[in-house]
């Protein structure tokens, strides 16, 4: 198939092969999306041969013509009414497979089908040809196919997408279990029968004219459900809220239930997450963008979007700041969030000081919470006592069970050297005193297990060593030992005291790094820098023509400078790049999960890294 400038809109090729469906599902809702949007009341998506993704719907088809412009991308002629306004979607699935196929039918036309060559694109892209002779090369002519026993001209209609031989990188994410997860958070569907709450929530949200989709989407033959599936985690009291801009207009409603234990919930028990038009826009961490507080996870709830004038993000994981609607609905949806998370402070309260907040929508749940609290307070407190015989220290709680000290009194000793030079009271075997000392059971503890093998007991011994060592510190004097170490300038960037602590550094320094890369790709190579580069997908770094570098690190090899000035950015870009614009998003997830004390060792290490880069920066040479 041929295309021209007036096929596409302004978003060409880049955005086919982008990040922006790369590495996960989202190329599913973008199908979902569009045959809700052609009116479906059914669509079932499945495996083929283990390695074809079918998405096929009873939505109204396509014409020649339609699919030919449903083709074009970002020039979608889709209005805020519609769900997939953005024009995009029948090429997300390039990044995930070797091949789409499209085939539709609309009544009174044809049955149709083009194929695309993703794997083309992918190739091409790389090239010097322009997107519209790249897209033609990957697509196939339109052709017309017979009509099946059970179909007719005039009243027949449908689409299939089928998304073929799903790339070996892409099989992760496409599983049965992963592909079931991201539809019962994302796409519009129905409570499962057992969740109590659904009729009062279903109530609540037409009132406000929040209506999903009449249809039936099933994966592997089974329909799909949203969560929560079960109301047992939570109280029976169920908080609503109508959230009003400055003007008093209705812009979002939402929904949330409290978790009976002072806990954490993880999906599908807990979350808060946004919706409009029952799709998901991002997931349950967007919230925390908008709460100027720590916001624990004790609750579940949804937060539905009714103003039109509210648009999510190409990416679909956040809003588009487009009018001061947005700025309202962060406004007024992160209060409430901090009203929440002051319930759950009461909840935790064990000498009972805090005052259960006083917004008016939530006093039907404090008769549920203090009900409950003296249970859990009690609970808690029995618990603390057994465990916590003595005043805990700052470990991890792991590591101060492995490492509980002996009853009798500690000298001042370093702790290793102390456990191998303390008498023993018994007669002594023929055992290595060190070997004698991790293989002999606590007294009057059953905390302790015996190792299960031989590796496992040199593990459980090096954490034992290590958590004796360090046991003075906690995690605010490690953080501070880092900071008072730093070069000057880097120092006083976070308002810090000087204090040196030197470290030798071995010749095998990156020797835990190659080991890792080793394990988690399955590659041999001893050398670094080739699993850097099968790992992550580089060859080399460029160094710009005619022109040279102000500073080397290495005055006899050009190309060092040049990866230096690389891992410089890389390392600011995962960092500080990351935190601005991905905090709430997936890739952002893994330091927003980690705990204070985790967040404050992490950014220990992070400022020890400046420290280097800095210092290398400093000692490099002028050209």
């Amino acid at each position: 198939m041929k295309f021209t400038n007036v096929t596409f809109g302004s978003r060409l090729i880049e955005t086919i092969t982008s990040g922006l469906y790369d590495g996960n599902l989202n190329c599913i809702r973008e199908y979902v999306q569009n045959s809700i949007d052609s009116n479906a009341k059914n669509i079932d998506i499945f495996f083929e041969n283990g390695r074809d993704l079918v998405i096929k719907d009873d939505g109204g088809g396509m014409s020649r013509e339609e699919l030919i412009h449903a083709l074009g991308i970002g020039n979608s002629k889709k209005t805020g009414e519609n769900i997939g306004w953005r024009g995009i979607g029948i090429w997300s699935g390039v990044p995930a497979s070797e091949r789409i196929v499209i085939i539709t039918k609309a009544k009174r036309n044809k049955k149709l089908r083009i194929e695309i060559s993703n794997n083309l694109i992918r190739k091409a892209f790389q090239s010097d040809k322009d997107a519209l002779t790249i897209l033609t090369d990957a697509s196939g002519e339109i052709e017309e196919l017979e009509l099946g026993n059970d179909e007719s001209f005039e009243d027949s209609h449908m689409t299939i997408i089928r998304l073929e031989s799903i790339l070996l990188s892409q099989r992760t994410f496409f599983s049965t279990k992963e592909i079931t997860k991201y539809l019962s958070r994302v796409v519009p569907a129905s409570f499962e029968a057992s969740f109590s709450f659904a009729g009062e929530i279903n109530a609540f949200l037409k009132k406000n004219g929040v209506y999903f989709p009449d249809v039936k989407i099933r994966f592997q033959n089974k329909r799909v459900h949203r969560a929560p599936y079960s109301s047992e985690f939570f109280y029976p009291e169920l908080v609503k809220n109508e959230f009003y801009d400055k003007s008093n207009n209705l812009i979002a409603v939402g929904w949330f239930l409290t978790a009976k234990q002072n806990k954490g919930l993880k999906w599908p028990n807990g979350g808060i997450f946004f919706k409009k038009k029952g799709f998901t826009i991002g997931d349950e961490y967007l919230i925390r963008n908008y709460c100027q507080c720590t916001y624990n996870q004790w609750q579940y709830g949804e937060i539905h979007i009714v103003d039109d004038q509210i648009l999510e993000n190409a990416a679909r994981n956040s809003f588009e700041y487009n009018s001061g609607k947005v700025h309202d609905l962060e406004e007024l949806t992160g209060e409430f969030i901090k009203e929440i998370q002051n319930v759950n402070r009461y909840k935790s309260d064990k000498k009972g000081n805090r005052k259960y907040p006083s917004h008016p929508l939530l006093q039907g749940l404090k008769k549920h919470v203090d009900g409950g609290s003296e249970k859990v307070k009690k609970e808690t407190f029995e618990s603390e006592a057994k465990s916590e015989p003595e005043k805990s220290s700052n470990l991890n709680p792991t590591l101060e069970a492995k490492a509980k000290p002996e009853p009798e009194k500690s000298s001042n000793l370093n702790p290793t050297l102390e456990a191998k030079a303390k008498p023993e009271p018994e007669k002594s075997s023929n055992l290595n005193p060190t070997l004698e000392a991790k293989a002999k059971p606590e007294p009057e503890s059953d905390l302790i297990s015996k190792p299960e093998s031989k590796s496992e007991s040199k593990d459980v011994a090096e954490e034992l060593d290590q958590s004796k060592i360090y046991r003075a510190k906690t995690t605010d004097e490690h953080l501070e030992a880092t900071i008072n170490n730093l070069p000057i300038s880097v120092r006083k960037s976070v308002k810090r005291v000087s204090k040196k602590n030197w470290e030798h550094l071995e010749l095998s320094i990156t020797d835990p790094l190659k080991d890792i890369l080793q394990r988690k790709t399955g590659l041999t190579h001893n050398e670094i820098l080739k699993l850097t580069q099968d790992a992550y997908g580089w060859r080399d770094v460029n160094i710009l023509k005619g022109s040279k570098s102000i500073l080397a690190i290495d005055k006899n090899k050009e190309i060092r400078n040049a990866r230096f000035g690389v891992l410089i950015y890389a390392f600011h870009d995962l960092f500080v790049n990351l935190y601005k614009h991905e905090r709430g998003n997936d890739s952002f997830k893994w330091y927003e999960d980690l705990c204070e004390e985790e967040r404050k060792r992490l950014l220990a290490e992070i400022y020890a890294t400046v420290g280097l880069i800095y210092r290398l920066i400093e000692n490099s040479e002028k050209y």
